[in-house]
């Protein structure tokens, strides 16, 4: 018998990979394999072959580094790699059966034990550090080698991606950025943008296994030039279940050159087995690996493993096109962030789970409300079989009570439902198929052939629920067409690994749509509420976890609701009616609300007092010289800007009743300026009417009054000349965070202001192309630009990485930073990018004025950090 795959069967129309691909990839690649009239046998041989290769002993290292393994009782060398000669100096030949101390002084040799003692007995290779081994210095690290100990050793050169000397400040903002997400796709796709930026890998992906070791690519930051992977799926033998394995006891595994000779690993005495290297960083390679990613494109990667609740849960993969070993540094920090990545990624798993269940436990105790009640099936069926049948995704449900038998959307007959309710089915647990007449011949002769898909949820007191979908057509997309080739070696089937990558679609027919996670887990949390407390002992632990958030939240409240009473009580004495008591006191609660909300936009950075005077301003500026702010601006506290807010909005609202802005001439003048001492805060008014003596002191002027003292604990002097009130507040420096310089003479903008956009504008429908060596401000800068309208932005830390970049792709427009470190400027980019027409614009920390020359005084200088109206403007500007 042979096997012939032309034909794939399985489910048409356009088909999306998601959460429902599991089961369509489990039918199909079974089928999937170029076979050339094999027999049975011989295939199943094949995939056998490639299913054992031993990837754990290869018997060879990665070139670029060495490697030794001895006998940790009595330091005696037993494995040398050939590159040792080249590496540390010593030829392999001169370094077997010697004792190790023959080859390193008393303290490195003291480092190395130590390191060979303290390590974990698998997982992380152990740091030992930079070492002197021989005539060279080396990276050397350690790790278990079943019985050995491996003792491993690089160049100290830390090639690839940013600059490491601030690992710890990039890690902590990786994990900042990460820890604030919700969302799971949030979680990967800026995961992805990150590490690209972080290791200037050409292709960052993430790739999630099913169940039955097949992956789909959730995630993707690739170059431009590279063609997209992302919603592709990749047959299970692309990864074989021994890799899988592999990653469940190491975090991550690189190849620097999947072009290079491997180094032979030489023993002692040829009856040694051979290595385990699990554990090694140089692990050698398998050869239909390295021609995989060969034929793929890439020459330098590197897998960091996603570990969920013990499991592989799929893996976060960076490609490079050319050849690229990332230095210890980077893979320290790519370590560190994948293990929080795993922590956050299942916490949010966690909270979606927590959420399904919330869903199911509604819908159970109205089952059981319903089921208590006279005529449960007409109640059931209006109120919940139809909730329960959409969220399931069904075309048609039914449900069998005490032989009360309710229906909805389109199902087998009655008299075969009650055929099928009445047949051997599981007492518990979920019956699940989207290929009924394969799966279970009887209960699809039952429900008919119009029907290939059916979920059977069994519960107590003789209920049952049956979902049902039709048979229909469907299409997934691969990457390259999920074949395997078979060449012959030694007499033996092999399996070979394809050579195209480009999207292939299979037509699978004659089975229903597969019931994706959600279905499957909302049928089993419903069956679980029923029969179990899991939920009870779910929601518990997520309490405890959430209860310090809970008393934080409870302690702002109070504050706030304190701050509001005294509002509420003390505008009521200052207002004779309702009506002005009601206009007063949402005016000042909504002061606070503004300081309180750009103190959250701002994060820890706070509000700046220019910011929250320009929000009080916007109701009363309704000229651009009405209001006019000028000097320093400063970051305030986020305890201290509501205070601070209510001082302004009194100041604002006493103007518009009685002062300067009361009238059409009237002009506010507010001089902020910034010392030693803290920030001074000057208001004058001109233009306005007389200000008529012995005016009654209202609550506005007793807030401010008592509030910059007591409460910001600065101090404040208020005139009213006839010309116009005279205010003088300062604030003491307790009260502040950084500074910002305002322009001078320059009316502070509204930050409620609606920020331009460029969205369909010609130039935001390619590239744009960004130059940043700060890693931070490069994550920053590169939102601001999607926000207002780019959909791709490149991101080069260097001038040499921009030239590169510039050879491959045609930016529509570029974002320069004047000063790119140790003395580099842009100019030479800025040359090529104006010889080639390209719009761009410069950024710089130290002031608008551009200090690299005549030839580009007409390209705008944006300060650092870059704000999208400022962008917006520049290129509005330059396109108009």
């Amino acid at each position: 018998m042979t096997r012939d795959t032309t034909i794939f069967k399985g489910i048409g129309g356009d088909y999306h990979p998601g959460e429902h691909h599991a089961a369509i990839l489990r039918d199909i690649t079974q089928e999937l394999i170029v076979t050339d009239g094999l027999t049975d046998a011989e295939l199943d041989a094949a995939l056998a072959e490639c299913a054992a290769e031993p990837v754990h002993i290869p018997g060879r290292i990665q070139p670029h580094g060495a490697l030794i393994a001895v006998d940790p009782r009595t330091l005696k060398i037993c494995y040398a790699s050939e590159s040792c000669a080249e590496v540390i100096g010593i030829a392999a030949e001169a370094l077997l059966g010697t004792d190790l101390s023959a080859h390193v002084d008393g303290k490195v040799k003291h480092d190395l034990i130590n390191a060979l003692h303290d390590g974990p007995p698998a997982g992380d290779p152990t740091e030992v550090g930079i070492l002197q081994v021989g005539t060279c210095e080396v990276w050397a690290t350690t790790c278990p080698g079943g019985p050995y100990a491996i003792i491993q050793f690089e160049p100290l050169d830390d090639a690839g991606g940013a600059k490491m000397d601030t690992a710890l400040r990039d890690l902590s903002h990786l994990t900042a950025q990460i820890q604030t997400l919700t969302d799971t796709k949030d979680l990967l796709d800026r995961s992805v943008q990150m590490l690209r930026m972080l290791t200037g890998y050409d292709r960052v992906l993430v790739y999630k296994f099913d169940p039955d070791g097949n992956g789909t690519v959730l995630a993707e930051e690739a170059s431009a030039e590279l063609e997209p992977y992302l919603g592709l799926s990749f047959p299970k033998w692309d990864v074989p279940a021994q890799a899988r394995a592999i990653m469940e006891k190491i975090p991550m595994r690189y190849i620097a050159d999947a072009g290079a000779t491997a180094s032979a690993l030489l023993k002692s005495d040829p009856a040694l087995p051979e290595l385990d290297m699990t554990a090694a960083s140089l692990r050698g390679v398998s050869e239909i690996h390295l021609e995989y990613l060969r034929n793929m494109g890439h020459l330098g990667t590197m897998t960091l493993h996603v570990m969920v609740e013990g499991q592989v849960w799929g893996v976060i993969s960076l490609m490079h096109c050319l050849p690229r070993r990332p230095g210890h540094r980077v893979r320290q920090v790519c370590n560190h962030f994948m293990r929080m990545f795993s922590v956050k990624l299942n916490q949010l798993l966690v909270t979606e789970r927590l959420a399904r269940l919330q869903r199911a436990d509604a819908l159970k105790k109205s089952i059981a409300q319903a089921a208590s009640e006279p005529g449960f099936g007409d109640v059931f069926e209006v109120q919940l079989l139809r909730e329960l049948c959409d969220a399931m995704r069904a075309d048609g449900a039914a449900v069998v009570h005490h032989d009360n038998l309710v229906t909805t959307g389109e199902t087998p007959t009655q008299a075969n439902l009650k055929t099928l309710f009445h047949s051997d089915l599981p007492e518990e647990g979920v019956l699940v198929s989207s290929a009924l007449s394969a799966d279970e011949p009887k209960l699809s002769e039952i429900c008919g052939s119009a029907f290939s898909g059916l979920l059977l949820v069994p519960l107590p007191e003789n209920t049952t629920f049956a979902f049902f979908r039709k048979g229909r057509e469907r299409k997934v997309s691969w990457a390259g067409a999920p074949e395997k080739s078979i060449e012959w070696v030694e007499g033996r089937a092999r399996l070979r690994p394809r050579g195209s990558f480009e999207t292939y679609r299979a037509l699978v027919e004659g089975t229903a749509e597969p019931w994706g996670d959600s279905e499957l887990r909302l049928a089993d949390d419903l069956w679980a509420m029923l029969v179990t407390a899991e939920r009870r002992v779910l929601i518990e632990r997520t309490n405890r976890q959430q209860q310090i958030l809970i008393n934080e939240l409870n302690h702002r409240v109070r504050n706030i609701l304190a701050l509001i009473r005294s509002l509420s009580q003390q505008t009521l004495t200052h207002n004779g009616s309702i009506q002005s008591y009601v206009r007063a006191l949402e005016a000042r609660i909504a002061a606070v609300a503004s300081a309180h909300n750009l103190g959250a936009e701002q994060n820890e950075s706070g509000a700046t007092a220019g910011q929250i005077i320009a929000v009080e301003a916007a109701p009363f500026n309704e000229g651009d010289d009405r209001i006019i702010v000028k000097g320093d601006d400063v970051g305030i506290r986020n305890d201290m800007a509501p205070l601070f807010a209510l001082v302004v909005h009194e100041l604002m609202t006493n103007a518009a009743k009685y002062g300067a802005l009361s009238v059409a001439t009237g002009i506010v003048t507010v001089r902020l300026k910034l010392d030693s001492e803290g920030l001074s805060l000057k208001w004058v008014e001109t233009g306005g009417p007389p200000i008529k003596p012995g005016r009654r002191k209202g609550f506005g002027t007793t807030l401010i009054e008592t509030s910059v003292p007591y409460e910001l604990g600065g101090h404040v002097g208020l005139e009213f000349h006839e010309s116009g009130l005279v205010a003088d507040i300062h604030l003491p420096q307790s009260t502040l965070l950084s500074r910002t310089a305002l322009g001078r003479g320059k009316t502070v903008e509204p930050h409620s202001a609606p920020p331009l956009s460029v969205k369909g504008l010609p130039v935001t429908n390619g590239v744009c192309l960004l130059v940043e060596d700060n890693f931070i401000v490069s994550l920053d800068t590169t939102r601001v630009l999607k926000d207002i309208g780019f959909e791709r932005v490149e991101t080069v830390p260097s001038t040499a990485d921009a030239l590169a970049k510039l050879t491959r792709i045609t930016p529509s427009f570029a974002v320069l930073d004047i000063n790119l470190g140790e003395g580099a400027t842009s100019a030479e980019i800025a040359d090529i990018l104006k010889d080639r027409n390209i719009p761009f614009v410069f950024v710089s920390g130290y002031g608008s004025a551009s200090p690299i020359g005549e030839r580009f005084k007409t390209v705008p200088t944006l300060k650092k950090p870059l704000r999208s109206d400022q962008i917006s403007e520049a290129i509005l500007e330059m396109t108009s």
